[in-house]
């Protein structure tokens, strides 16, 4: 019986193979893709909220109102994949199986993916055979295809392939300006799938085009160059300037330094078979979630025989890659990989050129420069596979040699399985967004929202994505927000989208600020209003307890509560109640060192005049003492709050973190009692956080220090301190500063 596949045959098997496949693996959602989505936890979760949230409620095509209420957002940076969704709303026919097209074209990828990877071997004149294995084999092990767990838009693994099959076919056939205006509408396109396929595909064209100028010099590369790479490029970022309201985005982006690939990510998996086996070869330092773009052993073989090769038959491959015209521009796309493989680990910015960053700001806005080793992914596996399919065993009797090809060739496929065996405990997860899905207590839950609200606030409140306040929430709050929203058509007053409005971002912050503290949110916001506040039964902040206090509560269930609160006292305002007080009483209170205070404990107060700059100065990434106490003045068993003005230099000096720290019961460590992350901490103000953070002294014998602790991998920002107060927290400290002694503060909130 013959091995070979007849020429009609290779796609139909290829297909029958990967459906099998993705009915193994993804079966709810490929049987049921209206009923089941891939995941409710996380990004995944997010995502399809803003997408099924734009499909359903939005009133433009390029606005999005689901979150970072009474704001919104462009709807280009929620990952919500603008084409899919907007392409929905265009035909709103299609909306009531919204959920059900976008999980088909995320499994249907797969098919999509397998069939350009046929093309691109068949295209370069490959064996068959060995084509339907590799592309199965690639497609199974794809990095991409862990994005199903939450980057959902970041999983569509045809992308790449699709770039390098038009540009191959552009290179090899001669219809030259149909295809070049092609390829620039393709990744045109990809940009609004998510903006990172897009800058992917772009920078790999951009450089396969650079490179050809550089060995062969002509006119027409320097034109494919502008029209296939410049030309989408451009037209997105002049599109996200037009279109983009907001003026205020983060301009540094935390993260592109460090969520970079290295040789962990791209030569040893994150998972079982090989692992093992390859860390013994390599020390495994650490595998950096957003870098993996694991090549397999099947590639590592493959390019260790191919350095072999050369080297023993330099002259007959230079001989081939004559012969044959469609070699070249192949091993010209895989070598532009290459750049792109550095840059994914960081390279030449973590080798002292960071500052390049700043002259070329455009590259730092990819805060996970990890993703753009994909292309190298691609090229490395199609290269390795042509390699074993043409060389391997060659002298051997030809069954045997396909056995043995074949044998090495499904190792993509053992390499790839546990990639998808770790979705396996998402996959009954049942589409919260078709009403018919929801069970009973979350249908009560939704009917008890109040008709007349303008909003819903979760707590415990999630918000991140400005580099400067992260409020994380819990999977818990996150989840059902999402349901709730959606349903009730009520837009959430929190927010997890990325790159968000810095002013925005301290607008919603401020709702959990001190009263004493002036919140303009209160202007955007619909007055005449509730809003409705929902409550996970989950651990809270202290000033998330303290709003959810000023609530009435009007639904109590097993594992929610639904509150409510009209935006006036939301927004209260006590600085003249407080102001007031003190001109009123200000006989009666107890002079203490140039403070007034309303009892006569302990008040420790330092404003750092003494010092050149007349305030403390901190370092990031490293362990900032405040105070050490040795003997401990303060009494155990009482409840301390210390506070102060933190002014960070730099939006990551803003992931800092306050702690409190004892003797370890050994003696030779510090065991933290208490801490708090400055990012957390919503009294911001005129460009400073006052800082506050409560404790309780248990055993005043021992050594007590007040620390300030950044990420040591940081850089070395620097952070102010100003005002620095302790006081037994039922103690109001007043003190009056100014050049006319005008300035009234108390617990180091002004109040005039």
């Amino acid at each position: 019986m013959s091995l070979q596949i007849t020429k009609q045959r290779p796609y139909l098997v290829l297909f029958a193979l990967l459906l099998i496949f993705i009915a193994y693996f993804y079966s709810p959602v490929f049987f049921h893709p209206n009923t089941y989505i891939l995941n409710d936890k996380g990004d995944a979760i997010k995502n399809y909220f803003c997408y099924e949230w734009h499909v359903h409620h939005d009133s433009t095509y390029l606005n999005y109102s689901g979150s970072n209420y009474p704001y919104g957002e462009d709807h280009s940076f929620t990952d919500g994949n603008p084409l899919l969704s907007n392409f929905i709303r265009l035909f709103s026919f299609l909306k009531p199986f919204s959920i059900a097209i976008f999980n088909l074209t995320l499994i249907g990828s797969f098919l999509l993916c397998g069939w350009l990877l046929l093309r691109i071997f068949l295209l370069l004149n490959n064996s068959e055979y060995f084509s339907v294995i590799a592309a199965l084999g690639i497609t199974i092990l794809c990095p991409q295809s862990l994005r199903l767990a939450g980057h959902l838009a970041l999983s569509y693994n045809f992308t790449i392939p699709l770039v390098i099959y038009l540009l191959l076919k552009h290179e090899i056939h001669d219809k030259k300006t149909n295809s070049t205006i092609l390829l620039s509408l393709v990744i045109t396109l990809i940009f609004f799938i998510h903006p990172y396929l897009g800058m992917i595909n772009a920078s790999f064209i951009l450089v396969y085009w650079l490179m050809k100028t550089i060995v062969s010099f002509s006119k027409n590369n320097l034109i494919n160059f502008a029209i296939q790479g410049i030309t989408p490029l451009l037209f997105y970022f002049v599109f996200i300037q037009i279109t983009d309201t907001k003026t205020d985005r983060p301009q540094n982006p935390y993260g592109f330094l460090y969520f970079t690939s290295n040789i962990e990510t791209v030569f040893i998996s994150i998972f079982p078979p090989f692992r093992h086996f390859l860390s013994q070869i390599y020390k495994i330092r650490g595998q950096n979630w957003e870098g993996v773009a694991y090549v397999g052993v099947t590639s590592i073989i493959a390019l260790f025989f191919m350095i072999y090769y050369f080297i023993r038959n330099k002259s007959k491959c230079i001989s081939v890659l004559k012969q044959h015209k469609q070699l070249r521009p192949f091993l010209l796309l895989f070598i532009s990989t290459i750049p792109l493989l550095l840059f994914s680990m960081g390279i030449p910015f973590k080798w002292g050129l960071e500052s390049l960053l700043d002259t070329f700001p455009l590259i730092k806005q990819f805060r996970a420069p990890g993703r753009f080793a994909w292309p190298f992914f691609f090229m490395t596996t199609i290269l390795s596979s042509i390699i074993i399919s043409r060389l391997f065993f060659a002298r051997i009797n030809k069954n045997l040699r396909y056995i043995f090809s074949s044998l090495i060739l499904l190792l993509f496929i053992a390499d790839g399985i546990p990639f998808h065996h770790s979705m396996k405990g998402y996959l009954n997860t049942k589409n919260p967004f078709n009403k018919t899905e929801i069970n009973e207590d979350i249908k009560k839950l939704i009917s008890s929202i109040p008709k007349n609200a303008q909003a819903i606030l979760p707590l415990p409140f999630f918000h991140y994505g400005s580099d400067y306040y992260s409020f994380d929430g819990t999977e818990k709050i996150k989840r059902m927000a999402a349901i709730v929203s959606f349903h009730t058509k009520l837009p959430l007053m929190a927010n997890f989208t990325p790159r968000t409005s810095f002013v925005e971002t301290i607008n919603l912050v401020h709702l959990f600020a001190d009263d004493k503290i002036e919140k303009s949110i209160l202007n955007d916001l619909n007055q005449s209003k509730p809003i409705t506040v929902l409550f996970s039964k989950e651990a809270l902040l202290t000033e998330e307890q303290n709003l959810l206090n000023k609530c009435k509560i009007i639904y109590e269930g097993k594992d929610y509560t639904i509150a409510e609160i009209s935006a006036n006292r939301l927004i209260n305002n006590s600085k003249k109640l407080e102001l007031d007080y003190f001109l009123n009483n200000k006989s009666k209170l107890i002079p203490n060192n140039g403070l007034f205070t309303t009892d006569s404990s302990l008040v420790l107060f330092d404003d750092f005049n003494r010092t050149k700059n007349k305030s403390y100065e901190g370092i990031l990434n490293q362990s900032n003492i405040l105070i050490e106490f040795l003997p401990n003045p303060l009494q155990n068993g009482k409840e301390y709050e210390i506070s102060f003005l933190y002014k960070p230099e730099h939006f990551d000096a803003m992931n800092n973190v306050l702690k409190i720290k004892t003797p370890s019961k050994t003696g030779d460590s510090l065991t933290t009692i208490t801490s708090r992350n400055l990012n957390t901490m919503p009294n911001y103000v005129n460009g400073m956080v006052l800082a506050r953070l409560t404790f309780t002294i248990q055993d005043s014998n021992l050594k007590h220090i007040i620390i300030i602790e950044g990420l040591k991998k940081s850089k070395p920002h620097i952070f102010s301190i100003d005002n620095l107060l302790i006081r037994q927290v039922n103690n109001n400290v007043y003190r009056i500063s100014g050049e006319r002694s005008d300035k009234i503060n108390l617990n180091n909130f002004d109040l005039n």
